[in-house]
């Protein structure tokens, strides 16, 4: 906490010298109201969705995991497996060099993401964007 402290303090003060009428730019304006909240949030049991004292004790004070804490998933596996299934599939498996064809050949990639994202769940469709030459 020391160190997170006095980084802050250092971009502040830094952020003062080169700026002599001291604007909060947008990236300062969201730390000033994220922060508060990002220990809340990350340090939270992913089972129970709680962040008490004890479970933010443990991670500070004893550097170990509270009993029967599971870290929650990641995006986009924080959601459903079906929306989970389809960010993986387009990601990883369908070539990214699909998001650029033309033609016919692109209606079908098209069609085929189109049926990939109605089955999935998902609130936003995704290009491919897998490795190509695999």
């Amino acid at each position: 906490m020391r160190t997170w402290n006095n980084s802050r303090n250092l971009n502040l003060e830094s952020d003062q010298a080169l700026d002599p009428e001291f604007a909060i730019p947008i990236r300062r304006l969201n730390a000033v109201f994220g922060a508060p909240g990002l220990i809340m949030t990350v340090f939270a049991n992913g089972t129970t969705k709680q962040a008490t004292k004890r479970i933010i004790s443990s991670f500070f004070m004893n550097q170990t995991f509270p009993e029967n804490c599971i870290a929650p998933a990641p995006a986009p596996f924080n959601i459903s497996s079906g929306c989970a299934n389809y960010w993986d599939t387009l990601v990883n498996a369908v070539p990214g060099t699909l998001a650029d064809v033309t033609g016919i050949f692109k209606q079908n990639v098209d069609l085929l993401n189109g049926i990939l994202f109605n089955a999935s769940g998902c609130a936003e469709p995704l290009a491919p964007a897998g490795p190509t030459n695999v």
